[in-house]
């Protein structure tokens, strides 16, 4: 999904007046929009396991929180970790996009 200026002009400014909790509901929601609904329950379940472990406002993720965040996976298997950090990276470029 590609957003115009336009579009992310008026996404910043929505999401940007909401409380945190439903700014980043609103934030995620935009983030799946467009994508299969099979993509999207595995997105959500990614998703939801990164901000438990975060357990603070996305806006405030550092590096550091990603590199423990892998660390995080000690015995599975590499590709399910490679898929959940990707989830993660994706989000977090889609918010630093729409800002």
């Amino acid at each position: 999904m590609t957003l115009s200026l336009v579009h992310l002009t008026a996404h910043r400014k929505a999401i940007a007046s909401l409380p945190v909790a439903q700014a980043e509901a609103k934030l995620i929601a935009l983030w799946l929009e467009g994508k299969a609904e099979s993509s999207i329950i595995s997105y959500r379940r990614y998703t939801r396991r990164f901000l438990e472990f975060l357990d603070k406002p996305l806006k405030k993720v550092t590096y550091e929180d990603l590199v423990e965040y892998a660390a995080d996976f000690g015995g599975n298997a590499e590709n399910t970790k490679r898929i959940y950090i990707a989830c993660a990276k994706s989000l977090i470029s889609f918010a630093h996009k729409i800002g």
